[in-house]
């Protein structure tokens, strides 16, 4: 198994509008779009229209975004985090209000966890971290993400790496068990010989 966002989505549209290429894709093109309106939200209200406008042209036609948003096996669950905890940096760092810091940070958490499990939280805990300690701010709030992010981290590991590999937190893990011993009874299908 693996997190249930973007694969969960899919099921929902699918279920909702029909089993098509076009809904099977469409899971992975709304997160995309999710990431662009954040981008283009966040910095229309700081630098205005045109530079929203254009911050989102570059964004939708760069390949590698634009091919993750209508893969289907694509990350766009892990961009939209990325963009999140990003545009929370960023917020902090121009003063804004700590609801419209919070929001962000917090919701890329909650998404990044959904989107990759553990392997997100830690990647996310490692740039909350690496731009504190680039910053070289000593302020204690400087550290406040950071310290959060590694406290999620913490507490999803240990709800994780305690639970079976067939539960619910089980989907959330760095790695799936290893066929070392070919598929169990329960991973086996059709294809196995």
């Amino acid at each position: 198994t693996v997190p249930p966002l973007k694969h969960r989505l899919s099921a929902f549209l699918t279920g909702a509008l029909g089993t098509t290429e076009f809904t099977v894709r469409l899971a992975g093109a709304l997160l995309a779009f999710l990431a662009l309106l954040a981008v283009v939200l966040t910095l229309g209200r700081r630098f205005g229209g045109g530079v929203a406008f254009l911050s989102g042209l570059i964004l939708a036609t760069t390949p590698l975004f634009f091919l993750h948003g209508r893969s289907v096996v694509g990350e766009p669950g892990s961009v939209l985090a990325l963009t999140l905890v990003a545009l929370g940096l960023l917020e902090s760092h121009w003063q804004s209000s700590p609801r419209r810091v919070w929001t962000l940070l917090l919701s890329g958490l909650v998404v990044g966890f959904l989107a990759k499990g553990l392997s997100m939280l830690l990647g996310l805990f490692v740039l909350v971290t690496g731009v504190s300690l680039i910053a070289g701010d000593r302020r204690a709030s400087a550290w406040v993400p950071s310290m959060i992010f590694g406290a999620a981290l913490a507490l999803a590991a240990a709800w994780v790496l305690t639970s079976p590999p067939e539960s619910f937190a089980g989907q959330f893990r760095f790695t799936q068990r290893l066929f070392t011993a070919g598929p169990t009874a329960y991973d086996r299908n059709f294809d196995w010989a």
